[in-house]
């Protein structure tokens, strides 16, 4: 077994050590004591996450295995494995039940995320077996492979739909926002005239971009063109990095901000209606102290500040000093304090905000213990946190630089835990800015075992680099994977027989972390490196789906006279029944102009049922409702609305009598159109108020029918067949029952639920209904002679 274990496999062959276990366990090499397999109890194995390192886990390195595992797919392994435990095929041990189980999910999940498809799953299923053909037969051999092939393909797919799920997300949400394009207050956005709004007031106004919270991006020399790519309108603050202070209050890299500064980037953020902001910042603790303790020096970087933000239209200022003492405290507050009562009266509406430390390891608690946040909250406006920081490339331990949730077993920062200290009493949630990075980090790493340790630092990589050299990269000894804990994406790559680990941030990644800012009300996010993607639009994208929304802005309003209702009159409703009745006869009513295209027809069962989120939130209506600011789609999961209901809502319509079409009587059916949804909406909705006032008039004459016999009966009863009145009562119950009758049947034609005739049905005419009227009438004459020829029957009278 350990000599086994010791040869060099290939890198497909340890993806697939999983499978070689099964046939270990097959041969007598296996030296670990066997039980029966009718002793295996698979109910008693426990389904929840375990620490320790099976030996399955180390046979298959090159992947990583990850704890939280989904119980449903392990039940499924179960299944799998009691039949190989039941015919006799493993012997094996519960334990390794357990082990194999949860690697097995685990493969498919990594198998998933690398993009595998079915054909190199088979291939590498097969290739392990292949060279274990000699540890069992061929025809079982032949029989668990098509078995392993199937769990795994199954588990595959279900890896897939989460990732396709949030993609879905975000594309959604994304087609209202493109139809806009623009942020609130520009110049480029269309006005919407002449609206009215409840009859009496008319509005013109603007649909833009919202952000939900801040959103601010750090940009550093050099920029180049590369700004030219950015969505502005998705951003609510640019932080130019910077201003380099010495001890002195000088800038020790003029050259650097000067270029930026004249970039041209500044315009572009301003014409999308942007705050900027000057950085200032310091990596020297020396010139630090030098600098908070000399008057002298905050005079020059004041007068210098005040410079720079009136020539180049500058709002705000953050403070970023890397290595704040302690001892320098009270000079820090201070020095904020003045710079804040300075600046504030030289500009219009201006923003202070200050850049502050992760925790990521002990140390980090000293360091943002050196700022004293009961002073400084009423000064700043927003504290930046370092939380793109919480792993970087000095450190010894792998993992992602930005970790979402906390491990209580793991040594390492998060950025739950991080918001959690700055929010005990130490800074309101709604100044906290969580800080995500738009670079990764690959380490060397001896193993692919969760947080592995490393001899040497890591390196950064850019975005752009990551998916070049990686993401693109069909390379099979290159596995990707998704870690739910950290919320991060990573690959694990082998070369040779060494090993490397990289971590980064993706679309799926940062878009569920910036929900997470969402959901803790925190103030709002920051983007560290912005350009690091070099035009991607996967980052921007997941920016926009979480954090911009649709907003509506009345740009001018004016009071109005409404217009006097057209009345309709008894006569002109009854001529619109009439009307509807003979659209309702058609088998399919065609819309000429419909936003579901050309081939559109008015159905009642496509128009009625209330939408499932997932269904609504791809829906035409609904996305135009969207852009317009009156529906939203975080909240779609909330809205219990049919697609009559979008249409109507997005024409403003509220009246079902003012969109009308006459039915010509003398065209062919077919001939007879629609002319829009909207048309085809309020038809329907007629269709429901003819359905309920019929099944009103139904329950009423069925009640007084159920009166008019009872009363008879009881007449009858007592003063015999000669009483006087029963002739004419017993008539006026024929004509009773003649109109329930054909009440009865209106209210079911008209019910879009019932589907064998009527509106709800495929292919009934009207003419149908007169037909069952007639045949209720000629029921009704037959009955009335029935009981004439009783009354007026011969007697021999003595």
């Amino acid at each position: 077994m350990h000599n086994f274990l010791g040869f060099n496999f290939s890198f497909s062959l340890r993806k697939c050590g999983i499978l070689m276990l099964f046939f270990l366990n097959i041969s007598s090499v296996f030296s670990q004591t066997t039980i029966p397999p009718s002793k295996v109890i698979l109910d008693s194995i426990v389904l929840a996450d375990t620490s320790k390192k099976s030996l399955l886990q180390k046979l298959i390195q090159p992947i990583k295995f990850r704890e939280n595992r989904t119980l449903r797919e392990k039940e499924r392994v179960y299944d799998f494995l009691k039949q190989l435990t039941d015919d006799e095929t493993l012997w094996i041990d519960s334990a390794t039940v357990d082990a194999i189980a949860g690697d097995l999910v685990e493969m498919a999940q990594e198998i998933s995320a690398n993009t595998s498809t079915g054909s190199e799953l088979s291939n590498q299923i097969q290739q392990a077996i292949s060279l274990l053909d000699t540890k069992a037969p061929k025809s079982k051999i032949d029989s668990i492979q098509a078995q392993l092939e199937n769990v795994l393909q199954g588990l595959m797919d279900a890896a897939n739909k989460e990732a396709i799920a949030s993609s879905s997300t975000i594309a959604a949400k994304l087609a209202a926002l493109k139809a806009i394009q623009y942020s609130c207050g520009s110049p480029l956005l269309d006005t919407i005239q002449g609206v009215i709004v409840q009859d009496t007031l008319m509005i013109s106004y603007q649909h833009c971009l919202q952000a939900k919270a801040k959103v601010f991006a750090w940009q550093s020399p050099p920029v180049g063109d590369a700004y030219q790519s950015y969505n502005f309108n998705y951003l609510t603050d640019l932080i130019l990095h910077g201003y380099e202070i010495e001890g002195n209050g000088t800038n020790a890299n003029s050259a650097q901000l000067n270029s930026l500064l004249k970039s041209g980037i500044i315009n572009r953020a301003l014409n999308s209606k942007n705050k900027v902001s000057l950085a200032v910042f310091s990596n020297s603790s020396a010139k630090t102290h030098q600098f908070l303790t000399n008057s002298a020096a905050q005079e020059t970087l004041l007068k210098s500040l005040e410079s720079l933000m009136s020539t180049y239209k500058l709002t705000g200022i953050t403070i970023r000093f890397e290595t704040l003492s302690g001892s320098d405290r009270n000079s820090f507050t201070a020095f904020v304090t003045r710079l804040r009562s300075y600046l504030s009266s030289k500009v219009d509406g201006f923003q202070l905000t200050v850049s502050v430390p992760a925790i990521r390891i002990n140390a980090s608690i000293a360091a943002a213990n050196a700022y004293d946040f009961s002073s400084l909250t009423s000064k700043v406006d927003y504290f930046l946190v370092q939380t793109n920081k919480l792993n970087v490339p000095e450190a010894t331990v792998a993992f992602s630089p930005s970790p979402l949730y906390d491990n209580p077993k793991v040594n390492r920062g998060s950025i739950e835990k991080t918001i959690g200290f700055y929010s005990n009493g130490k800074i309101p949630v709604n100044q906290l800015i969580v800080t995500v990075g738009y670079e990764g980090i690959i380490w060397k790493v001896p193993s692919f075992i969760d947080y592995p340790k490393t001899s040497s630092g890591g390196r950064l990589l850019d975005f752009s680099d990551v998916q070049s050299q990686y993401v693109q990269n069909s390379d099979p000894l290159t596995i990707s994977g998704f870690d739910p804990e950290q919320v991060s994406p990573y690959f694990n790559i082998q070369i040779g027989d060494s090993f490397y680990q990289l971590w980064y941030e993706d679309g799926r990644s940062l878009y569920a972390k910036y929900l997470w800012v969402l959901e803790n009300s925190l103030g709002g996010v920051a983007i560290s490196d912005l350009g690091k993607d070099e035009g991607s639009t996967e980052l921007w994208d997941a920016l926009g789906a979480a954090m911009i929304e649709v907003d509506s802005v009345v740009v001018s309003e004016k009071n109005i006279t409404p217009l006097p209702k057209e009345e309709i009159g008894f006569w002109g409703y009854l001529d619109r029944f009439q009307e509807d009745l003979e659209w309702a006869s058609i088998n399919d009513v065609y819309i000429t102009n419909s936003i579901y295209g050309n081939e559109s027809y008015c159905e009642y069962k496509l128009l009625n049922p209330i939408l499932a989120d997932t269904v609504l939130v791809k829906e035409p209506y609904f996305l135009k409702l969207v852009g317009k600011g009156i529906l939203s789609l975080d909240s779609a999961s909330s809205y219990a609305l049919s697609r009559k209901d979008l249409i109507l809502m997005d024409a403003g319509v509220t009246d079902n009598w003012s969109q009308v079409k006459d039915y010509d009587i003398f065209k062919n059916p077919y001939d007879n159109f629609l002319d829009d949804d909207i048309q085809c909406a309020c038809m329907t909705n007629r269709w429901n108020i003819y359905a309920h006032g019929f099944k009103i008039v139904s329950y009423i004459l069925f009640g007084v029918l159920l009166l008019l016999v009872s009363f008879i009966f009881f007449m009858v009863m007592r003063v015999g067949d000669d009483w006087a009145w029963r002739g004419i009562l017993t008539t006026l119950g024929v004509v009773l029952t003649i109109f329930f009758f054909i009440s009865s049947v209106f209210t079911l034609f008209l019910n879009g639920n019932i589907t064998v005739f009527g509106v709800g049905s495929e292919a009934v005419a009207f003419w149908f209904l007169v037909f069952i009227l007639l045949f209720g009438i000629f029921i009704g004459v037959i009955f009335s002679r029935i009981q004439n020829k009783r009354k007026y029957k011969k007697k021999d009278l003595p």
